[in-house]
């Protein structure tokens, strides 16, 4: 009998051959061992050898295990995001929540101003929404004419967020959710964007500056939204509960002049009065210095927020949103 011929279903090498020892095993011949195919493991070969995997192949999947840890961790990062995303007390507005590793640091370039531009868009990052009912009730803390003779509110440009802290030292436990509620009262008012950077320990003072590259890199300072007494800011003395100041600077390009930063104080003592209405006495007078902060002044009117001594009004009224309204109507400030 001829055994130099396999049947067809003898294993074969890659290249189409039968090896010896198939031939053999078929035949029923004996196997000489060897170093590659010992006889004492039977069913060894019985599966395909294994490949080697050589360095740069661990590279390689070293490589996509970080790839993918990345765009999940990016996805995680902007949920995060999106869920921090706290707004007004009927669920609009926009205020967005920032952690401080996730804060913009650019690289400062100049000493008196940042570089012009920073996070400004191209249009209006939101759309104020028209009111229901006409109001004449508001007034501006300041108005200038366009190169075509109209006259508008100062303002701060729409086409970039506006960013604010904290400083929760000494406040409420729940002064920080009053804050974002109130900036997306004001948001859902204008349309502007507001982002909380999230605490600071920047002190009260009365002669703040506008541009701080040490405390907050190369950007216009933060609204700073905080607690203070009398002894740090003079101007809270008397039966002064809330204060706010307002920077404002004028776009080369444009020739006109927009806010850039501001601040809202707290008189202290409002902490040890009792709530109003079941909320904190604090909350309308921060809702009314907000006003002041993005360009609401004073009116006679009691039954608006922004009377200076109203003190039933807990939420901005039809006057107070018709003025907030054209003050979140202004242009983009691509010049700051």
């Amino acid at each position: 009998m001829d055994v130099s011929i396999p049947p067809d279903d003898l294993r074969r090498s890659p290249t189409g051959r039968v090896p010896e020892w198939v031939r053999a095993d078929a035949s029923g011949l004996p196997i000489a061992p060897t170093e590659w195919r010992p006889t004492v493991y039977p069913g060894l070969y019985d599966r395909p050898p294994e490949v080697p995997v050589r360095s740069s192949t661990w590279l390689r999947v070293v490589a996509m295990l970080v790839a993918v840890l990345l765009v999940i961790l990016g996805m995680q990062w902007w949920a995060g995001i999106r869920n921090a995303a706290l707004l007004g007390p009927d669920g609009s507005g926009v205020v967005v929540t920032m952690s401080d590793a996730e804060l913009p640091t650019p690289e400062v370039i100049h000493s008196d101003h940042p570089t012009p531009g920073f996070e400004e868009a191209a249009a209006p990052l939101g759309t104020a929404p028209v009111p229901e009912a006409t109001s004449t009730s508001y007034a501006f803390l300041e108005t200038q004419e366009t190169a075509r003779g109209r006259t508008v509110p100062v303002a701060w440009s729409p086409c970039r967020p506006i960013h604010v802290v904290v400083d929760a030292s000494g406040a409420p436990k729940g002064f920080v959710p009053d804050v974002v509620a109130a900036l997306g009262a004001v948001s859902l008012a204008t349309g502007l964007v507001f982002v909380t950077d999230g605490l600071t320990t920047e002190p009260a003072t009365t002669d703040r500056a506008s541009f701080q590259p040490t405390r907050y890199g190369d950007r216009w300072a933060p609204v700073l939204v905080r607690f203070a007494d009398a002894d740090a800011v003079p101007d809270l003395k008397g039966d002064v509960v809330g204060l706010a100041t307002t920077q404002s600077v004028q776009d080369r390009r444009s020739g006109l002049a927009f806010y850039v930063s501001a601040t809202v104080y707290l008189d202290t003592t409002m902490l040890k009065e009792p709530d109003f209405h079941g909320v904190p006495v604090y909350v309308p007078v921060l809702r009314h210095e907000l006003g002041h902060a993005v360009g609401l002044d004073h009116v006679g009117d009691p039954d608006q927020m922004m009377h200076p001594s109203s003190s039933d009004v807990l939420t901005f009224a039809e006057g107070d949103l018709a003025g907030l309204g054209q003050l979140g109507e202004g242009a983009c400030a691509p010049g700051l």
